[in-house]
């Protein structure tokens, strides 16, 4: 085989046009280098032989100071056209983790594999409204992106493998993220019409018209300079005490029916805590101000930590489960541009389709809502009171808790409304995490009772535990509610603020039960004007070593 015919594959990245000339290498004391043909190479050595691959490459051999097994890299500029010089950074063994990725184009190779995609092999997606997860999804043979179970609107596509179109310039798998990569037949005599014909294909647009939701939310990576604006207008709302903004809250999903309780210590001075059943800003700002702590900057956020105390057969444990900072959720608005602080992470939201999700949102009729909870912080003795209630208990079914064995165990409903047919599924207010797991109920729900055969044994179980059966219905004939008891404020429509991307999964949800049949989804929304977080009970300093 001629050096021409030998295929490498590298990870190509794209400087930005503002860091074309700065330094981009985390630490250049750390590394070596040596120069052939004119190119730098930089690279960590390690012992070995000189890799066959260099020599056919470069056109000469590196006389030892190159070594098999190692991390490199080397850079080329482009001149594109009269005004226009690109850099790339090529790389290989791994030494991406070298470089500084503040400087790169993120969404370079994504771009090139999305325009000229014929077909996917894999899909890595986070999952933003959930539980921050990290998703892969491989395929044996090609598949468009719809046979893949994305969430358009809360799933951020972060790599894709796809097949390319047939006049592509490469014919074998491509990797783009925020680097493209693929294999090659090419030497260090012609790269530079590849990585030419790379940044065309990475400025064109034709991918928007198959999946312009990829481009509605995007996580802001690599982007100190941003992200550091987005902190200071967050810090801004939070001294300006513009709550509806911004709050902290749960990160992540679990059960509560285990949690007995949060406290929230700072993290180098453990007597300085305090303990309550859930986490609330307006207690933490009431901790602070009683200790005399000061806050300059959101990131001060992160000197405190989450301890969750899980009670379960009379055993209590204690686990340090989150940095404080990781509970904000926080919306700014940064030269007319939508930002979201979420999960400690921090996402750029398209304006049009901010507008969009916000206009749908107002645009909801809730429901008129069940009595206000006066008496109780738990969802559970929250059901169980009203289903009790002289004016209700003729009509409500306490179904909380009351699980029907399909593949998994699923609740179908928190309460049955025989009187209005309606399979109501009740959660307390918190972060889009929390209020994920509402979304999921109803719609699994929703499957489950599409599937007639199902109701047999739903009323198996029901005429056991609660002496009750469902009646035949149509799917037009019930309603889904979601119901969420908040200790907000309930604006003139009806409803409460909710974090956007809770609005998105509210919107989203109720698609997708109508598309199963259902042409009743509704939402309540129930004020609690008892403390969802207990603040004169639970609130207290503790004065030991907790």
């Amino acid at each position: 085989m001629s050096n021409e015919e030998e295929k490498f594959r590298f990870k190509i990245f794209l400087v930005k046009d503002e860091f074309i000339d700065s330094q981009y290498i985390k630490d250049k004391n750390e590394l070596k280098s040596f120069c052939v043909n004119g190119n730098t190479i930089y690279y960590k050595r390690l012992k070995g032989k000189d890799p066959k691959w260099f020599t056919n490459f470069f056109g000469q051999e590196s006389h030892g100071f190159f070594q098999t097994g190692i991390r490199g890299f080397f850079e080329r500029k482009i001149q594109i056209s009269d005004e226009k010089t690109v850099k790339f950074v090529i790389t290989f063994g791994g030494a991406e983790s070298l470089l500084d990725l503040n400087n790169f184009d993120s969404t370079f190779g994504r771009r090139i594999a999305l325009n000229v995609e014929n077909g996917f092999y894999q899909i890595k997606r986070d999952k933003i409204s959930t539980t921050q997860s990290k998703t892969r999804e491989d395929v044996v043979k090609i598949k468009n992106v719809g046979d893949f179970d994305i969430q358009y609107g809360l799933d951020l596509i972060t790599s894709v493998i796809v097949k390319p179109k047939d006049d592509f310039f490469i014919q074998n798998k491509i990797t783009g993220s925020n680097f493209v990569s693929f294999s090659f037949a090419c030497t260090i005599d012609n790269i530079d019409e590849m990585l030419r014909n790379c940044y065309k294909e990475s400025c064109k647009s034709e991918y928007l018209q198959k999946y312009d939701w990829i481009e509605r939310i995007q996580e802001i990576v690599n982007n100190d300079l941003l992200i550091d604006k987005i902190k200071e207008e967050a810090f801004k709302t939070y001294i300006n005490r513009d709550f509806s903004k911004f709050w902290i809250a749960i990160k992540d999903v679990f059960d509560w029916e285990n949690v007995s309780g949060f406290t929230i210590r700072h993290s180098r001075n453990r007597k300085l805590a305090y303990s309550s059943q859930d986490i609330d800003i307006d207690q933490f700002t009431q901790f602070i101000t009683n200790n005399n702590i000061s806050i300059e900057s959101l990131n001060d956020f992160k000197n405190f930590k989450v301890d969750i105390t899980f009670s379960a057969d009379s055993e209590t444990i204690s686990q340090d489960y989150w940095s404080l900072f990781d509970c904000i959720y926080c919306e700014v608005q940064i030269e007319n541009s939508n930002y979201v602080i979420n999960g400690g992470k921090f996402y750029k939201i398209d304006t049009s389709y901010c507008n969009k999700i916000n206009q749908e949102f107002e645009a909801l009729v809730p429901i008129q809502p069940y009595p206000e909870n006066s008496k109780t912080q738990r969802e559970d003795e929250y059901i169980n009171e009203l289903c009790n209630e002289i004016n209700y208990k003729d009509d409500l079914v306490n179904l909380d808790k009351v699980f029907v064995k399909f593949d998994d165990n699923i609740e179908i409903c928190d309460i049955y409304d025989r009187k209005n047919k309606a399979f109501v599924h009740i959660k307390k207010d918190g972060a889009s995490a929390h209020l994920s797991h509402l979304y999921a109920q109803a719609k699994v729900s929703a499957r489950i009772l599409c599937d007639n055969s199902n109701i047999a044994e739903i009323n198996k179980v029901y005429k056991e535990k609660r002496n009750f059966e469902l009646e035949p219905f149509n799917k037009n004939d019930v309603k889904i509610i979601m119901a969420i008891i908040s200790n907000k404020k309930i604006d003139s429509t009806g409803k409460i603020n909710l974090p956007f991307f809770s609005k998105i999964n509210s919107i989203l949800s109720k698609n997708e039960i109508e598309r199963m049949g259902f042409t009743n989804v509704k939402f309540m929304f129930i004020h609690s004007s008892v403390s969802l977080y207990d603040k004169s009970r639970d609130q207290r300093v503790v004065a030991n070593n907790l």
